[in-house]
């Protein structure tokens, strides 16, 4: 079997035509992977930027809410004497501190890994020990 000659003229359009077509490729791709990339962080920040407008919605409740109390004027007085040590007049101030809880609520888990943790070993005894056992 012989092979067939192809003409100089078609190599070179060949060539030519390959290297734009490649081009033209690897073009498109880039192009798709910078918007695919670009949509990406897109919804990355409308997710941020909506996490972000439900806590302003949840602090403008809380403010709006705090508004309406301070709207009252016993509230106000109460206020004050709590934050600011005002008193009436034969009133005295008596602070007491709060204590903090001293029980938090913990898995089994973590409350098990707590106690292993706190457990001081003298590993020191347990090598005598060994030795000893050993020797026996």
């Amino acid at each position: 079997m012989s092979k067939k000659k192809i003409p100089s003229d078609s190599k070179r359009r060949l060539a030519f035509f390959g290297t734009l077509s490649v081009l033209a490729i690897i073009l498109f791709f880039g192009q798709l992977f910078s918007y695919t990339y670009k949509i990406y962080n897109l919804k990355k920040e409308i997710a941020n930027l909506n996490e972000k407008l439900e806590n302003a919605k949840f602090t403008e409740k809380e403010l709006r809410q705090e508004i309406e109390k301070f709207s009252n004027d016993e509230y106000i007085a109460k206020y004050i004497r709590e934050n600011y040590s005002y008193s009436k007049d034969r009133e005295y101030i008596i602070k007491i501190k709060e204590k903090e809880k001293t029980k938090k609520d913990v898995s089994f888990k973590q409350y098990i890994t707590n106690i292993i943790k706190n457990i001081n070993i003298d590993y020191e005894y347990m090598i005598y020990g060994a030795i000893i056992i050993i020797i026996i």
